[in-house]
């Protein structure tokens, strides 16, 4: 009944503005759609695993089956690599001064000035890569490397096999997230946090740091936000995620907080409001592993 009356309200009042003549103003809003840049119709190169946006707006992606580039305004995509560099490959990374970073098979590669270079010091396979005011990290299951300016220089970190991401804690240091927990290094110290009692999960996928400088966790269960070394609060099936299924979390420039998850992604605002975005009007494939700005 209630519905009823509030339908012929609106009506009267747009017939009565229509009669009269009067202006109803139009309300903007975001009209959220997608464009589907598929790579190929291999399997394996569109296993996309990271994505990086460069300062020309071109695409880059790192695959099971190596590193290609769709240029800004085109929907095709090309092979970066040669048949002997061919291979998977993990990490894609785009710095402010429009050099791209590869985390591959065989150690990290640099496209600076239209040229593909492959850096020396890694050691076995690099997964991960991040930038920081020292420089560019990387690290795999053999280790951590800071680059020089020339090369890649090991750092003395615990080695961790299965390390997913990385990033700066903005002092010096790294945080970073595994299968068997978050882990804070720096050259003082390297510590292990796995307690149930401070994280959902110890099988963490990716690591964040909002405007407030918490560290959101993301992993197994959903997300734990941390203050110092201490939780603050957790973001649960309860309460926003929208599966215990999460791959990865990245900050916005305006601060919104956006969750890859196996069901679609949402977005986290400051004010503490979130939407999910899911279906085929806004995801080709509803499990999202990585994410980027431009």
């Amino acid at each position: 009944m209630k519905r009823t009356h509030l339908f012929v309200v609106i009506q009267l009042f747009v017939l009565c503005a229509a009669a009269q003549k009067i202006p109803v103003p139009d309300t903007t809003f975001w009209q959220e759609s997608h464009e589907v840049y598929t790579v190929s119709t291999i399997a394996a190169e569109n296993n996309i695993r990271s994505i990086a946006i460069d300062k020309s707006n071109n695409v880059w992606i790192a695959t099971s089956a190596g590193i290609f580039k769709k240029e800004d305004g085109k929907n095709t995509w090309s092979d970066l690599l040669s048949a002997q560099q061919k291979g998977p490959a993990y990490k894609v990374l785009a710095d402010e001064f429009g050099n791209v970073w590869m985390g591959t098979w065989n150690g990290v590669y640099r496209y600076k000035n239209d040229k593909l270079l492959q850096l020396q010091g890694t050691s076995g396979p690099v997964s991960v890569l991040c930038v920081s005011k020292e420089g560019i990290y990387a690290a795999g299951p053999s280790g951590t490397w800071l680059f020089n300016g020339y090369e890649f220089i090991r750092k003395n970190y615990t080695p961790v096999q299965s390390i997913r991401n990385i990033i700066s804690d903005n002092q010096g240091g790294l945080w970073a997230s595994t299968d068997v927990g978050l882990y804070h290094f720096n050259d003082e110290h390297s510590v292990h946090h796995y307690q149930n009692n401070l994280l959902l999960s110890a099988y963490i996928k990716e690591v964040a740091i909002d405007d407030d400088q918490k560290i959101w966790v993301a992993g197994l269960g959903g997300i734990t936000i941390l203050s110092g070394n201490k939780k603050e609060r957790v973001i649960t099936t309860a309460n926003g995620c929208p599966t215990v299924y999460i791959n990865c979390i990245k900050k916005a420039s305006d601060g919104t907080m956006w969750l890859g998850s196996d069901v679609g992604i949402v977005r986290f605002r400051r004010d503490g409001s979130h939407s999910l975005l899911f279906s085929k009007r806004w995801l080709s494939d509803d499990k999202v592993t990585d994410i980027a700005f431009d």
